[in-house]
């Protein structure tokens, strides 16, 4: 469901907008788009923690269309300030756009992050629309925009407390619909959800048309077709003259007629919309949807080998080794220690990579001879942030650096994996996140990855680390992409 698009009021000089959560992403977009409005059309209040973000995507200064407030839809002190301070503005708009996130197994989501996350989603909508919809109310006439989340709509895989908060806010907005229209007030929810579930494993464009091309020649051989990729929603459709019908279902009929206005625009006739039942898929889960649907495919994959794996002959069947990788904030560290609780033999290579560059290090002496004694501290120890600097964005130095010391990790990594088999382990797990990089798959019978959304990854480095959300974003851009990790496994050993 799209944004709703927004002109001036008639009869009103300006359309007053406050927005929460503007401290990024849909919030900071929409208020820098509507204060740089060129017709000067809109007034936007921008509630946030910072404004910084927000100033820098208006060139640095704060036009007379924005004011910038202080707000925290925790706090009913904070929105009673709010709606006082606005309320000599006639406030037209009104979108509810504050939220956070929270993603892994139930079982390590802790009550504390549960409560703050229904306090902010559900309480946080609610308490805001309390503050200024009496105002609304008196006037007869108002828009309320709360930003949901396709996660609203169906459950997704660990983001059950997330999903449940959406589905709240889904039910209070679907009510508080009804009873505003007499007032002249509408609520529109806006389920955001541009990416696809799962996008890294959507197969190949030529390997789907492929198939498509494989099943129509089954289906009748003699029958004429041309398969085309699409590079816009729309496709040939708003511009094949030759083109007659159109095949929808329910849920695309929208589609169609947008279709066929921008036939009409195009000047060229409308399409015969022919509209189909979508077959119900008898197996699915509750958190997927009835319909036979590659979402819930691509769902299914998960913890599921998308190759077997390789037997190498060289590599002993006990232990039986498991490569466990992932980017930076994935959750894989977690995940190696809910697997060594039910008794698998940990590996952690970033300590391993420590131990390393350790003053007798198997490392130590080839890097300070590589890099020089300016990487060393007073202690004699090797400086990792001064050694990153020198190889930071430049390749041949970091290739340099790594032909150094992923040799050695790996010789360590054997031999823990040696200590696991003396101790009687039947499962090791090598939590790695350059296992693919490094070529470490090699030592492994199967390798897991952990894929997560990159906006939750940004938000928990910045949790975490306490980063910048720019920082946070270029340390996972230096790292192999989600895609690229699934794409390892189209060869054998690949899980």
């Amino acid at each position: 469901m799209g944004w709703p698009r927004w002109a001036a009021l008639p009869g009103m000089e300006r359309t007053t907008v406050l927005i929460t959560g503007c401290s990024s992403g849909i919030g900071l977009g929409l208020a820098a788009r509507l204060a740089a409005d060129a017709a000067r059309r809109f007034k936007v209040y921008a509630t946030l923690a910072k404004g910084e973000r927000l100033l820098e995507r208006l060139g640095g200064c704060c036009p007379d269309t924005l004011e910038l407030l202080q707000l925290d839809v925790t706090d009913p002190r904070s929105l009673a300030a709010a709606a006082q301070h606005v309320q000599g503005q006639q406030l037209d708009v009104l979108v509810c756009n504050a939220g956070v996130g929270l993603m892994g197994p139930l079982e390590t989501c802790s009550e504390q992050a549960m409560k703050t996350l229904f306090d902010v989603n559900v309480f946080g909508a609610a308490r805001t629309i309390q503050a200024f919809l009496p105002a609304m109310k008196s006037r007869r006439a108002g828009r309320i925009v709360v930003s949901s989340s396709i996660g609203g709509l169906q459950g997704l895989p660990f983001n059950a407390v997330y999903c449940a908060s959406k589905f709240a806010v889904e039910g209070l907005c679907e009510s508080l619909a009804i009873v505003l229209r007499p007032f002249n007030i509408h609520l529109t929810l806006v389920e955001c959800g541009r990416h696809k579930v799962l996008p890294e494993l959507i197969e190949p464009y030529e390997l789907r048309a492929a198939k498509l091309r494989e099943f129509l020649e089954d289906v009748k051989p003699s029958l004429c077709y041309d398969i085309v990729p699409l590079a816009d929603p729309f496709g040939p459709s708003v511009t094949d003259p030759d083109l007659q019908c159109l095949v929808v279902s329910e849920e695309t009929h929208r589609g169609g007629e947008a279709v066929n206005k921008k036939r009409l625009e195009n000047g060229l006739p409308e399409l015969a919309l022919y509209e189909i039942q979508l077959m119900k898929d008898p197996e699915h889960s509750e958190n997927e949807e009835e319909k036979i649907s590659s979402s819930s495919l691509r769902q299914r994959l998960l913890g599921t080998l998308l190759q077997p794996p390789w037997r190498d002959p060289a590599l002993p069947l006990r232990p039986y080794v498991i490569g466990l990788t992932g980017g930076t904030g994935s959750g894989k560290t977690s995940m190696a220690k809910l697997l060594g609780q039910l008794g698998a033999f940990v590996i952690d290579a970033d300590q391993l990579g420590h131990a390393v560059y350790a003053p007798g290090g198997p490392a130590y002496e080839p890097v300070v001879a590589a890099f020089g004694a300016e990487v060393l501290n007073k202690d004699g120890t090797i400086d990792r942030k001064v050694l990153g600097a020198k190889v930071f964005g430049n390749q041949e130095q970091l290739k340099r650096l790594t032909d150094i010391v992923w040799p050695k990790i790996a010789q360590m990594v054997k031999e823990r994996v040696r200590e696991a088999d003396a101790q009687g382990k039947a499962v090791c797990v090598l939590d790695a996140a350059v296992l693919l990089e490094a070529g470490w798959q090699d030592m492994v019978h199967e390798v897991w990855t952990a894929i997560i959304p990159e906006e939750e990854a940004v938000r928990r480095i910045v949790a975490r680390d306490g980063l910048t959300e720019e920082a946070a974003r270029r340390r996972l851009q230096s790292q192999m992409s989600n895609r690229q990790r699934v794409e390892q496994f189209s060869r054998p050993g690949g899980a």
